[in-house]
């Protein structure tokens, strides 16, 4: 009767995903159009997001808008043949853990930042694996 088992997937916005993961729990989404990076595009990139950046006023007091804030990742611990991937979403406030196959993770552009969509298995309180990415 069934000929095929296919995985439901929707396209969501992806600045809708980035304020409000959690609505997306449990779900398979598509996301168009992320950055990753990978290999030592990776490094380059938290060194540059790491540095604060501080302004004084007349008075010397701090000004706490000019301040970034960036949210350490929550500890991901992935399972064996899987590897964590950082997608760059643009507007997150929650840390969220990304896994892909390893076998997936070869095969993508090493060392360098590209644009891909990519399909999900949402887990805010895990790791939500990546299933598929489709290199732009």
């Amino acid at each position: 009767m069934f000929s095929g088992v296919s995985l439901a997937q929707t396209k969501v916005a992806t600045d809708d995903f980035a304020r409000r993961p959690q609505f997306y729990q449990g779900q398979t989404i598509l996301l168009s159009n992320v950055s990753i990076a990978t290999g030592s595009a990776v490094i380059q990139n938290e060194t540059k997001q790491n540095k604060p950046q501080s302004t004084r006023t007349r008075q010397d007091e701090k000004n706490w808008n000019s301040y970034i804030v960036y949210l350490a990742p929550p500890r991901c611990k992935v399972k064996q043949g899987w590897n964590l991937i950082n997608p760059q979403i643009k507007g997150m406030n929650n840390p969220l853990c990304f896994a892909v196959l390893s076998k997936i993770y070869e095969r993508l552009p090493q060392n360098q930042t590209f644009n891909a969509d990519i399909v999900v298995e949402v887990d805010v309180r895990g790791i939500s694996q990546i299933n598929r990415i489709k290199v732009l």
